[in-house]
């Protein structure tokens, strides 16, 4: 059927089985009928995002069509989940003041997502500011549960890298 809600759906099921390219199809399907569907594009543009890796010539079209998808996302819908999405992409093209912003603003929009911090942290330490980067981190891990166990790991040794290397 025609109805942008059954195409969102198997979207969402096609990227819970990694299966992005199929996901942005019936996503832009949902689109078509009701371009309103934040979370349709925010997630479309998580797989075009995910697909960066994969494609090697097309790798800029990629991150063009994925930050598109978050910046409409975020236009519909604004909320903390895309503003960090968006702020990874463009910390992956080397934007680092441009990440902070986008994390500035995730963190106006919800102080309880964790992933904010860490992503704030990560790109202190990409700049060299190692004590913001460290307290960052040390706020990700305050929070009592995490989504991702490995993001833990990583904030935990990236801390006792930068203390211990002073």
């Amino acid at each position: 059927p025609d109805h942008p809600m059954v195409h969102y759906y198997v979207g969402a099921a096609y990227t819970e089985m990694g299966e992005c390219r199929k996901a942005i199809v019936s996503y832009t399907r949902a689109l078509a009928l009701d371009p309103t569907l934040a979370d349709a594009v925010r997630r479309r543009g998580d797989c075009q995002y995910v697909l960066v890796p994969v494609l090697s010539s097309d790798v800029q079209d990629y991150y063009d069509r994925a930050l598109a998808d978050y910046d409409a996302a975020l236009d519909l819908a604004p909320d903390a989940y895309t503003c960090n999405a968006r702020g990874a992409l463009i910390a992956s093209l080397g934007r680092l003041e441009e990440a902070l912003e986008d994390y500035a603003r995730a963190e106006a929009l919800d102080p309880d997502y964790p992933e904010t911090y860490f992503n704030r942290g990560y790109v202190y330490k990409l700049l060299g500011e190692d004590e913001r980067a460290v307290v960052e981190f040390e706020r990700f891990l305050s929070f009592e549960s995490h989504w991702n166990d490995e993001m833990v790991a990583q904030a935990e040794a990236y801390i006792k890298e930068i203390t211990e290397g002073e």
